[in-house]
């Protein structure tokens, strides 16, 4: 039987967040990641050019068997989960900000939601915070900060986020953007509050829609591990993760052909995503695209 997997994707490497607590939690389950790194950030373009590039992304993840997808970007998930969901034939579930636990941890106080402005405009997002008119949700959308975690991907130790944050003290800050969820401790650090994350109610959804076990009751954290990890030692600070970069990652020639095969071919295949370490059996995460090896290189960033 050909194996079926849960496929990833994001404008960029926010949603490697996302596939790196998957991979944790169900280490044996093939998993597919495609990044449009090329177009990264979404958070500012508009609604129209944003529905486009969802489609165009979800049409080539669609060539592979897929049991459950994730749009791991609180941007789409805004702009046209809806329409995904119609037009693929497998399960799609989209990642939204966590202002429920938020809102509960403050217990009266401040909470500050930081977004893109594509994710405020959304309805999703405005039902959410329509709920809690007993709470006052700060939203603000920090200027190129998705952008500036692309750039400095290598190197995020050297990103201050204060100058991201406005002014204020709160009792709560949810992460409304995948790729803030790369700074979730610098944030902790300058906000000096709890921090929260759609991760693990992603999580749980994904789980649900392509038929796995829930994710163990206490189990470990499901935040990445490299908040403010350097790439030191790792050989990997040449890769700035910058736009004029990422079209030269076009993937290694057995990379192309294993996005044409079967499953037999992607367990054969040897290119960079299958030499990311994990125990004896763990299903190495395929990328796809043409930022694939660039990816790949990033998602091992958010392994122990």
């Amino acid at each position: 039987m050909q194996e079926k997997f849960v496929a990833f994707f994001d404008s960029g490497v926010g949603g490697l967040t996302l596939l790196a607590a998957f991979c944790r939690t169900y280490p044996h389950c093939p998993t597919l990641y495609f990044g449009d790194n090329a177009h990264a950030p979404y958070g500012d373009r508009p609604a129209g050019e944003i529905r486009r590039l969802a489609l165009d992304a979800f049409a080539r993840i669609a060539a592979y068997p897929v049991r459950a997808a994730a749009v791991a970007c609180n941007t789409v998930t805004a702009a046209c989960i809806g329409e995904l969901r119609r037009r693929f034939p497998f399960p799609v579930v989209g990642v939204e900000p966590a202002v429920r636990p938020a809102v509960a941890a403050a217990r009266g106080g401040r909470v500050i939601l930081l977004c893109t402005r594509a994710t405020l405009a959304g309805a999703r997002v405005r039902r959410l915070l329509s709920e809690r008119p007993d709470t006052v949700v700060v939203a603000h959308c920090p200027a190129r900060l998705a952008a500036a975690v692309e750039e400095n991907l290598f190197h995020l130790s050297g990103l201050s986020v204060s100058p991201f944050l406005p002014p204020g003290r709160f009792d709560a800050a949810v992460l409304g953007c995948t790729h803030y969820v790369w700074l979730r401790a610098a944030f902790e650090r300058a906000l000096g509050c709890p921090v929260f994350d759609g991760t693990e109610g992603t999580l749980r959804r994904l789980a649900a829609a392509a038929g796995l076990p829930p994710p163990q009751e206490g189990r470990e954290d499901l935040s990445p591990r490299p908040a403010d990890r350097s790439a030191s030692g790792t050989g990997m600070l040449s890769e700035t993760g910058t736009a004029a970069h990422l079209p030269s990652e076009t993937g290694t020639a057995a990379h192309r052909a294993l996005q044409t095969g079967t499953a037999f071919h992607f367990s054969q295949n040897t290119n960079i995503c299958s030499k990311i370490g994990g125990q004896k059996g763990q299903k190495s995460p395929v990328f796809l695209g043409p930022s694939a090896n660039f990816d790949a290189r990033a998602y091992q960033l958010l392994q122990k």
